[in-house]
């Protein structure tokens, strides 16, 4: 039961994003990683991204379990992580991806979305694992939360 009503919650929570107003050209210089302040990462590859997203890599260096949290869908962030993390077409096969890891039980809990940098900044902030992407230049001084660029 537990099962079902963890798979029902992701798949509200993901079937809410939408791959209308993506932007058609994404390139790493548009999006920033956000982490919690004392995160101790400095920088991210793609392949750093993909290990996070792609649920294979589950604690940070430091111990702390990643928790996941997906930006905005109709922001730029959202565009990268499809295309250049999950390298698929649209965000409804990211929640595909989610849904079938949570079936596999790669997952102990659903990503959480994100309606805004503000809320990420805010949920980032108070969850010392926390990890998202934003759109470069949206994050002004973030408080509790560090921005790692992507190489």
């Amino acid at each position: 039961m537990k099962n079902i009503v963890f798979m029902l919650c992701l798949v509200i929570i993901l079937t809410g994003l939408s791959p209308i107003g993506m932007a058609n050209s994404v390139y790493a210089g548009n999006v920033q990683v956000l982490v919690h302040k004392d995160n101790a990462v400095s920088t991210m590859t793609r392949r750093d991204l993909r290990r996070l997203f792609q649920v294979n890599k589950k604690q940070w260096d430091d111990g702390d379990q990643v928790i996941l949290l997906l930006p905005p869908a109709d922001s730029e962030a959202m565009a990268f992580l499809v295309k250049n993390v999950f390298k698929v077409k649209n965000v409804s096969a990211v929640s595909m991806f989610y849904l079938k890891a949570a079936f596999q039980q790669k997952l102990t809990r659903a990503p959480a979305a994100t309606l805004s940098t503000e809320d990420a900044v805010r949920k980032i902030a108070a969850l010392r694992g926390a990890v998202t992407l934003v759109d470069a230049g949206t994050v002004q001084t973030p408080a509790g939360v560090r921005l790692v660029s992507i190489e």
